[in-house]
């Protein structure tokens, strides 16, 4: 018998379906059926636990992965900007654009506004508001018994594989 992970909660109950208890009040099911639907549901619960725990490891390794390549963009960025900058100064020393071939590198003028946020007056700034609920303070208070409209506190199983 193999059992789908899915479908071991329906073959565990399925095993006390047909459980009666006798008029001696003795309980009566298929043993040998339910020990071996454990014994399966067992061992396809260790081997999705291995399972999970591989992904979890392939997953962390991967935003390791992610995490490298970011910051090796973040420095090759930083180097194309030093070298935009010098290329920027030598362009304003010779005083002309340069044409070849292939390329044309050049200037063009462009405004910038550089503010000083301390000096500036608070007319000339946006407001941005963001509201979420307080989840700390919901969870205290439905904790010690408050009732509170619109919120609720619930009970998880979380999985834990070690």
């Amino acid at each position: 018998m193999s059992l789908r992970i899915y479908q071991i909660p329906f073959a565990l109950r399925a095993c006390f379906d047909e459980a009666f208890v006798d008029d001696d009040g003795v309980f009566h099911f298929d043993e040998a059926t339910f020990n071996e639907v454990a014994a399966n549901a067992e061992a396809k619960i260790a081997n999705c636990g291995r399972y999970i725990r591989e992904q979890e490891n392939t997953i962390e390794a991967m935003k390791a992965a992610a995490k490298d390549i970011l910051e090796r963009a973040k420095a090759e960025e930083k180097k194309l900007e030093r070298l935009k900058s010098m290329t920027l100064e030598a362009l304003q020393a010779l005083g002309r654009p340069v044409n070849d071939p292939d390329i044309r590198v050049s200037t063009r003028k462009s405004k910038k506004v550089i503010v000083d946020e301390f000096l500036l007056h608070a007319d000339w700034f946006t407001e941005k508001v963001t509201r979420k609920p307080n989840l700390t303070a919901l969870r205290d208070a439905l904790s010690q018994g408050v009732e509170i409209e619109g919120a609720q506190l619930s009970e998880n199983f979380n999985l834990q594989i070690k």
